[in-house]
């Protein structure tokens, strides 16, 4: 079932749901889609939102719930495909499972490396507080 706002990964084929606070788009992804199709359901979605001309982006991955924690090289790769999703102009945030945030935030890291803008949080909460301080 799709909702606004969210988007369950089991069909990809439809269109991404923003929810909209002030100028924060909020998506919520579920399903069970496994690690490289999660990755592609935020890089269709961070290209939606950037068709949209959304430049604050919140995505929500707690509700994925097929795969473990990705590896170093993994997220490596997975930031790289973002950045150019985001072509500059999307900045994000991701709220995810404690278990899937490395300590050191390696993804984050890599990410800005990349171009992209971005940071991952435990919840929605902290993510939304970091989108609105953004200018």
């Amino acid at each position: 079932m799709m909702c606004a706002g969210s988007v369950h990964g089991d069909d990809m084929t439809d269109a991404i749901a923003l929810q909209f606070a002030g100028d924060i788009a909020i998506a919520r992804l579920g399903g069970s889609p496994g690690f490289r199709e999660s990755v592609q359901l935020v890089t269709k979605t961070i290209v939606e939102a950037r068709e949209q001309g959304v430049a604050k982006l919140l995505i929500d991955i707690t509700g994925l719930t097929a795969f473990d924690p990705p590896s170093l090289s993994a997220r490596h790769s997975m930031v790289r495909d973002w950045a150019e999703a985001a072509q500059g102009r999307v900045r994000g945030a991701m709220v995810a499972r404690p278990e899937f945030i490395d300590p050191h935030k390696f993804g984050v890291v890599a990410a800005r490396n990349f171009g992209l803008h971005a940071d991952v949080f435990e919840t929605e909460a902290e993510a939304m507080e970091w989108l609105r301080e953004l200018r």
